[in-house]
């Protein structure tokens, strides 16, 4: 039987900035068109697509979290560009910070993953400045060893 992954609480509510509420506003335009596909497909009697089916999920339980003030935390060095999910996971658990994965903004909203250290502050492995905004779940690292041990990918939704 496969166990849900267990979240850890939300950093913090709602937006408080043109970021923030920019992520709110593409995650549920991505949710019309899920639900417009959704309708499309019983009509023509075929399977949905839905690539980010994580965003239902995301909009119901996620939080921001404060972006960091600096571009790199002091003893962090930047990680490889484009492996986001699995740069933040090896930091996780060698750190055993939690690991966060949603979407960030630097510029516009993209599925991203990033940590979140002892401190409660954003440690961004993979971009070379930080991002605008946050807004994702968090987990513990011994939650995501065993999420990687069954799954073998990075990467905590489906689809990512």
């Amino acid at each position: 039987m496969k166990m849900p992954l267990a979240f850890e609480a939300p950093a913090r509510g709602g937006p408080r900035t043109r970021a923030e509420a920019a992520i709110i506003d593409y995650l549920r335009l991505l949710t019309d068109i899920a639900d417009r596909n959704a309708e499309r497909a019983v009509a023509h009697r075929t399977r949905p697509t839905n690539p980010h089916r994580m965003v239902p999920m995301l909009l119901r339980q996620g939080s921001f979290f404060d972006p960091p003030r600096t571009a790199r935390v002091r003893g962090v060095a930047k990680m490889p560009d484009q492996q986001c999910f699995k740069n933040a996971a090896k930091l996780a658990m060698q750190e055993q910070w939690l690991y966060a994965e949603g979407f960030a903004s630097s510029g516009h909203p993209i599925h991203h993953a990033w940590c979140v250290n002892a401190q409660g502050r954003v440690v961004d492995p993979t971009w070379e400045s930080p991002g605008a905004a946050y807004y994702g779940l968090a987990m513990r690292a011994t939650e995501l060893a065993r999420h990687l041990s069954a799954t073998g990918r990075y990467g905590i939704f489906d689809g990512s």
